[in-house]
C-alpha cells in the first residue's frame, strides 16, 4: 500500500507551516535563553497559575457553549412538535432532495492520494405515503453521469439493508433521554470516539430528511445530552438559506466539524457542511470543504428504475 501524499498546493501549505514553527522557535530561544533551575522557578510557578488562569477561562466559556447549544436544540424541539410535515396521499411520494459540493479525495495503486473540489451531487430519497410501495432512490453525478442510478427497494433497503439509522433509533424516539440512552447503550466501538459514534447516528437518521417532526423534536433533545455539541446561527446552505448549524468537532479527527444545518422555524434538517476549524494538512482556518442543501416536496410520479436493490433477507413481500 502507498504512503499517501497531499496535492501539491496542501503539501507546500504544510511545509511553509513547518518552516514558520522552526522560525518562531529560533527567535524564542534567541530572546529568551535557558535559565538556571534556580531561575526557572518563580517563571513556573507563574505559568502554573497562567495555565490554571486559562483551564478556568476554558472551562467558564464550554460550559456557556453548552448552555447555549442546550437551550436552542431545547428551541428546535418545540419547534419540531408543532410543525406538521408535507403529507403525501397514498399515491404521492415525500420527495427529499439533498444537492452539494464536496471535495472528492482519491487514491489507487497508481495514483496518489489527492483531494480536489467536486462537481455537483445529488441524492434524491422518495418515501411513499403507501407503506406498501416501494421506496425510490437517485443519484446524480455532475462529474461522473455514468454513475448515475435509480433503485427502488422496500423499506429503504437499496443497499442490501432497510434504512437502519432511521428504522433502529425510530422505535426509541419517545423522548430525548430514552433516545440518548439507546444509543450511548448501544455503543459497539465504531467511530473516533464515543461521543463522536452518538453524534453521528442522531445526525445521520435526521440527515435522511424523514424522520417525522415529532420524532424529530427526540433527536434534537438527545444532541442536548452528547458532549462536545455546539451550535451556530445564521449558517447558509449551498443554496442560500440560513439556519442554526448543529454541529461537533472531533479531535480525533484533525479538528474537522460536522455540522447539520437547520430551519429554526420548523426545525427541518435544510442542509449540511463540513469545515477545518484549525489551519492543518493545507486547510485554512475555517475552510468549508462541504455544503449541502436539503429541500422537501410531495410529487405523483418517481424515475423508473435502472438497476435492482442489493439483495437483503429482511426485504417486505408487498406489492408496488
Amino acid at each position: 500500500m502507498k504512503t499517501p501524499t497531499f496535492d501539491p498546493q496542501r503539501s507546500e501549505a504544510i511545509k511553509a507551516q513547518l518552516a514558520h514553527m522552526s522560525q518562531a522557535k529560533a527567535s524564542f530561544q534567541e530572546k529568551f535563553p535557558r535559565r538556571s533551575s534556580r531561575g526557572r522557578r518563580p517563571i513556573f510557578a507563574l505559568a502554573a497559575t497562567a495555565v490554571i488562569g486559562l483551564g478556568l477561562t476554558a472551562g467558564f466559556q464550554m460550559n456557556a457553549t453548552a448552555a447555549q447549544a442546550g437551550a436552542t436544540l431545547k428551541d428546535l424541539a418545540q419547534v419540531s412538535i408543532n410543525y406538521i410535515d408535507p403529507q403525501p396521499s397514498a399515491n404521492e411520494y415525500l420527495k427529499v432532495k439533498n444537492s452539494g459540493f464536496w471535495e472528492n479525495c482519491t487514491q489507487d495503486n497508481n495514483t496518489p492520494y489527492s483531494c480536489v473540489p467536486a462537481p455537483e451531487r445529488i441524492g434524491i430519497t422518495y418515501k411513499p405515503g403507501d407503506e406498501n410501495r416501494k421506496w425510490v432512490h437517485e443519484s446524480i453525478d455532475k462529474g461522473h453521469p455514468e454513475y448515475d442510478e435509480v433503485i427502488h427497494a422496500f423499506d429503504g433497503a437499496f443497499f442490501g439493508t432497510r434504512m437502519y439509522q432511521v428504522e433502529d433509533l425510530l422505535p426509541h424516539a419517545t423522548s430525548g433521554q430514552a433516545l440518548y440512552e439507546y444509543v450511548d447503550g448501544s455503543y459497539d466501538g465504531g467511530s473516533s470516539s464515543h461521543a463522536e459514534n452518538n453524534f453521528v447516528r442522531l445526525t445521520d437518521a435526521l440527515r435522511s430528511g424523514v424522520i417525522p417532526a415529532k420524532q424529530r423534536a427526540a433527536f434534537y433533545d438527545a444532541l442536548t445530552r452528547v458532549s462536545g455539541v455546539t451550535v451556530e446561527l445564521g449558517i447558509e446552505t449551498a443554496d442560500g438559506r440560513k439556519g442554526v448549524a448543529i454541529g461537533r468537532t472531533e479531535p480525533l479527527r484533525l479538528g474537522k466539524r460536522s455540522e447539520l444545518i437547520v430551519d429554526q422555524s420548523s426545525g427541518q434538517v435544510i442542509g449540511e457542511r463540513t469545515i477545518m476549524t484549525v489551519a492543518v494538512l493545507g486547510y485554512g482556518m475555517n475552510e468549508v470543504n462541504g455544503q449541502s442543501a436539503i429541500t422537501y416536496s410531495v410529487v405523483d410520479q418517481v424515475p423508473t428504475a435502472t438497476r435492482e436493490p442489493e439483495p437483503t433477507s429482511d426485504e417486505m413481500p408487498y406489492g408496488d
